[in-house]
C-alpha cells in the first residue's frame, strides 16, 4: 500500500506540472507552484464522511498536512484551492479543514495556505457499527451468498483501509441499527440498515442490473441463518457516488433493513404457569369452573 505521502505528491504533480515539493519551496522555483507537509499527528476520535453517502466514527491517530499554493498572482491560488480540495478528497479519509489567503512579501507571492485532516495513514481504524461476534457472522454470510450470484465481481466487506477498488465490484457495509422488535425470548433484536455499492465502468449499465439482481437476491433472504435474522425489509436501490481511490465509478447503491437478533435464546420463566388446569367442552368457562381437572 502506497504511502499517503506519495498518493499526495501524485495528486498535486499533475495540478502545477509536476511543481509540487515537499516541505519547501527550491531556489528559483517556477509558479504557481504547491509544496506539502504533515503539520502533525494527533489521538483524536470524531465523525468524519467517507463519502457524500456514508459517515463514521474514527479513532486513532489524526494527521494534519499543510499544502500550500505559491504563485505571481491571487487568480492562480484561488484555482489551486479549488482543484486540490477536489483532487485530495477523492483519497479515502482526506478533507479540507480550513484554508487562508495570504501574501509574502519578501518573495512577492500570493499563497494559499490548506490544512487537509487525514485519517487512515497511521494507525487509525474505523469504529465498527454495533461490534458483535454476530453481526460479524451475519456480514460473513450475506458477502459469501452475494459473492455466489454475482460470479466474476470482486464482492467484499467495506473496508476504509482500502484505498482504491477495481471495478467491477459490490462493497457491504454495515451502515446503521437501533433497537427493533423483540421476540419474547431473551435475544435482543437489532434492527440493522445493510447497504452494497455496485462499481462498475462509467458509462456502463452494468451498475444498475447489478443493482437489480441484489434486489432479487436478497428478498426473504436469511442467508442460510434461519431464526438469527428477520425477513429483510424496505429494499431499494438508486443511483450513488462511491470514490475510494482517485477515479470514480458507475455507481448505484442497494439497501435494506434487516433484523439480526443478538444473544442467545432464553425462555422467560415469568411466562410459565404454576399450574395446568384441564376442561372437556361444553362444560368450559368460568361457570363450569369446578369441573376442571389439574393435571400440573
Amino acid at each position: 500500500m502506497k504511502l499517503i505521502e506519495q498518493e499526495l505528491a501524485a495528486a498535486l504533480l499533475p495540478l502545477v506540472d509536476d511543481r509540487a515539493y515537499p516541505i519547501a519551496l527550491p531556489q528559483n522555483a517556477d509558479y504557481p507552484s504547491l509544496t506539502f507537509h504533515r503539520v502533525e499527528a494527533q489521538e483524536a476520535e470524531e465523525d468524519y464522511r467517507l463519502s457524500p453517502l456514508k459517515q463514521r466514527r474514527a479513532r486513532g491517530l489524526k494527521s494534519l498536512f499543510q499544502v500550500v499554493a505559491w504563485s505571481k498572482t491571487y487568480s492562480d491560488c484561488a484555482t489551486l484551492l479549488r482543484q486540490c480540495k477536489n483532487t485530495l478528497e477523492a483519497i479515502t479519509g482526506v478533507y479540507l479543514e480550513s484554508c487562508s489567503d495570504g501574501y509574502e512579501h519578501e518573495l512577492q507571492l500570493y499563497t494559499c495556505v490548506m490544512e487537509f485532516a487525514i485519517w487512515c495513514d497511521l494507525d487509525s481504524t474505523e469504529t465498527p457499527v454495533g461490534d458483535s461476534g454476530k453481526l460479524s457472522k451475519v456480514m460473513d454470510a450475506i458477502t459469501a451468498e452475494i459473492s455466489d450470484v454475482l460470479p466474476g465481481v470482486d464482492v467484499a466487506r467495506y473496508n476504509t483501509q482500502d484505498r482504491e477498488v477495481k471495478a467491477p465490484a459490490v462493497r457491504l457495509d454495515l451502515s446503521a441499527m437501533k433497537p427493533g422488535v423483540e421476540r419474547g425470548d431473551g435475544s435482543f433484536a437489532a434492527a440493522c440498515e445493510f447497504v452494497a455499492w455496485c462499481s462498475f465502468a462509467p458509462s456502463s449499465m452494468e451498475a444498475p442490473q447489478t443493482a437489480a439482481r441484489l434486489l432479487e437476491a436478497i428478498h426473504y433472504n436469511h442467508w442460510k441463518l434461519g431464526a438469527e435474522v428477520n425477513h429483510p425489509t424496505n429494499l431499494k436501490a438508486e443511483p450513488a457516488e462511491f470514490r475510494p481511490g482517485k477515479a470514480g465509478f458507475e455507481s448505484w447503491v442497494v439497501s435494506w433493513e434487516q433484523t439480526v437478533y443478538l444473544g442467545e435464546p432464553e425462555p422467560d420463566d415469568s411466562l410459565l404457569p404454576d399450574t395446568v388446569m384441564v376442561g372437556i367442552d361444553p362444560d368450559i368457562g368460568l361457570d363450569n369452573e369446578n369441573k376442571y381437572e389439574q393435571i400440573v
